[in-house]
């Protein structure tokens, strides 16, 4: 069997799917810790890690596939809350046969700016910091007009040298923010100019929502503006925002203007 579905589930942060598609063609995998509800065809592997920050530990098995999976030749990471359909697993074994490497395209974030107010909205980052992000951006001459959009809860690697290395850069860039993975993912990327295949079936997964979600504080409207012409100021022209961000995170028109951009 050379080819496997895996996921985790570190600090109890979400729970498998009852809904999930299970094929005999495929191994599935879930690394753990603590005490989670086991359902399905999973083979639940425990981890008993010192790593006291769930969400590193979790970005760890997740970007480092080659150190965890090493004898397998195809992987499939799937975030744990998603449900695995039968068009998934059929997808993805004709996938393997002609490309090695590919990530879920994002429905909705389009562009640079579109993905740092989104760690704002999230509030995973202050204005200050996302200011700082910015700031690095530009002093690292990032290619802006290159960035995508991945939407990383799915992924689909073959264990060859590129993706090996990809997976290296994308970690040590991951480590430099240590809040999400999908900019660290297109920053290596660029940087490597190695690109995915960008997947943009639907319903190949479905979308359950986390057990624990991102407090998500009212924005004021005057701030998001200040953000916005702030990082186009930083890059030196305007990169649109997508205002069906506030939708998706459900920043309702009660909450926020979204037609003010």
């Amino acid at each position: 069997m050379n080819t496997l579905i895996y996921t985790v589930n570190f600090g109890q942060y979400d729970s498998i799917p009852i809904e999930n598609f299970y094929s005999n063609k495929i191994r599935y995998i879930c690394f753990y810790n603590g005490e989670i509800k086991k359902r399905g065809n999973w083979e639940y592997v425990k981890i008993n890690s010192k790593e006291t920050d769930y969400k590193r530990l979790s970005r760890n098995y997740k970007i480092n596939f080659f150190k965890y999976l090493p004898e397998h030749k195809n992987s499939i990471y799937i975030d744990c809350n998603r449900v695995i359909t039968e068009k998934l697993i059929n997808y993805s074994l004709k996938f393997f046969k002609n490309y090695s490497f590919g990530v879920l395209k994002h429905s909705v974030r389009k562009t640079l700016v579109d993905e740092l107010i989104d760690w704002y909205l999230i509030s995973i980052c202050s204005e200050e910091e996302i200011i700082k992000i910015g700031e690095y951006l530009k002093k690292i001459k990032y290619d802006f007009e290159k960035h995508y959009c991945p939407h990383c809860c799915l992924l689909l690697r073959e264990n060859n040298n590129k993706n090996i290395n990809f997976s290296k850069l994308w970690w040590k860039n991951f480590l430099k923010f240590n809040k999400r993975d999908q900019l660290p993912f297109t920053l290596s990327s660029i940087a490597l100019k190695y690109y995915p295949f960008l997947i943009e079936k639907e319903k190949l997964i479905i979308t359950r929502k986390h057990l624990k979600t991102y407090k998500k504080k009212i924005r004021s409207l005057k701030k998001l503006e200040y953000l916005i012409h702030k990082l186009n100021d930083l890059f030196g022209k305007k990169i649109e925002f997508n205002s069906k961000n506030l939708e998706w995170r459900d920043f309702t028109r009660k909450r926020i203007n979204i037609h003010s951009y």
